[in-house]
């Protein structure tokens, strides 16, 4: 079985709805630290027993909606077992099919892993670039000041005009092609 969209996205606002819960009793246990009033303190107490009720509605949705996106994990699990038994049985027909079923099992779990790790491996790629979509963003900005410098040059803009375009142009499109450069290195190493 494997995880559809819907049960992503409702996994996704179970893992919310938990993470918010657990925020608020952080908030009201550090108010509940801080209180001195004893009527206050009686209803912050009752209060954080609310939300301790909550979170754990929202555990258990958590973890039914685990055990859903781990069915091909239990199915693996009952087929070997069943596995076992046909082997004993001896009926190579039952156990070349289960072996099947155990294959495709598998393979749907290595997709959902493997799609797991790529998403994880892509993150780590966004937070910590290649070496290389690092440098060319610096050159990228290195070219600022250079813009900056070419244009302060009056001399060179009034006495030779062609020349100076052509140099503020030139650092332009440098600062330019680098930065969109680096940015593209980015995506591709992304994907």
């Amino acid at each position: 079985m494997t995880e559809t969209q819907l049960d992503a996205q409702k996994r996704k606002e179970a893992k919310a709805r938990y993470d918010n819960i657990n925020r608020r009793i952080a908030a009201v246990d550090r108010d509940i630290a801080t209180e001195t009033d004893g009527e206050r303190f009686a209803a912050l107490r009752e209060k954080r027993d609310g939300l301790a009720a909550d979170r754990e509605g929202a555990a258990a949705e958590l973890t039914a909606l685990d055990r859903r996106g781990n069915g091909d994990l239990e199915i693996l699990q009952r087929k070997v077992s069943e596995l076992g038994q046909a082997l004993v049985s001896d009926n190579p027909a039952e156990a070349h099919a289960i072996i099947n079923e155990c294959a495709a099992a598998l393979a749907r779990l290595d997709t959902r892993v493997m799609g797991l790790e790529g998403r994880v491996t892509a993150i780590e790629r966004h937070i910590h670039p290649p070496w290389i979509v690092s440098v060319l963003g610096a050159c990228g900005v290195c070219g600022a000041p250079g813009l900056v410098r070419g244009a302060w040059q009056f001399d060179v803009l009034v006495t030779y005009p062609v020349i100076g375009v052509m140099l503020e142009g030139a650092l332009i499109s440098l600062a330019v092609v680098t930065w969109f450069f680096a940015n593209a290195k980015l995506k591709e190493r992304i994907k």
